[in-house]
């Protein structure tokens, strides 16, 4: 619990945290935060 409290009382961890979590979730290649249908549903990658 130590490191949460860290983390909330620093302003520049918390604002790196948050980035690193929207980084996460959110993919670039797409609209919005889900992927997209052909992502969902591709058996393997194209050109292999």
């Amino acid at each position: 619990m130590q490191i949460v409290k860290n983390i909330v009382m620093n302003p520049a961890q918390l604002f790196a945290l948050v980035f690193a979590l929207y980084g996460y979730i959110v993919d670039p290649t797409t609209k919005g935060f889900s992927d997209s249908q052909q992502a969902l549903t591709y058996e393997k990658p194209k050109g292999e």
